[in-house]
């Protein structure tokens, strides 16, 4: 039992680290990247393919966009925090701007083959 006791209390950790909006973000981030649709595919608004095709188009730039003023506003929050806060701050404003990048390249592609 002790072996599964740090395992949790690590996960516990990063949990409050983040807070659950935060991670519920990194998770769409997760999901996004898993339903980028492959380059040509033609757009169809009926049926599930609203849930595969179009609706991941739509909340892609919606959640880097998030990803970037939840990193701005850590930036804000940092100035006037303590020590400890900081470094919280500055580890949720490096998490932001590294999945910011992976929706980037991930997307990339796609968007600018519809132009």
């Amino acid at each position: 039992m002790r072996f599964y006791l740090p395992i949790k209390l690590h996960v516990l950790h990063f949990l409050r680290q983040y807070g659950p909006l935060r991670i519920l973000l990194m998770l769409c981030v997760g999901v996004l990247i898993c339903f980028i649709p492959s380059i040509g595919t033609p757009m169809l608004y009926q049926g599930w393919a609203i849930v595969t095709i179009v609706l991941p188009v739509v909340l892609a730039p919606l959640v880097m966009a998030v990803l970037l003023f939840d990193a701005f506003m850590s930036r804000v929050l940092m100035s006037d925090a303590a020590q400890k806060e900081r470094k919280r701050h500055q580890l949720i404003i490096i998490t932001d701007s590294v999945l910011s990048a992976i929706v980037l390249s991930a997307w990339l592609p796609y968007f600018l083959s519809l132009g």
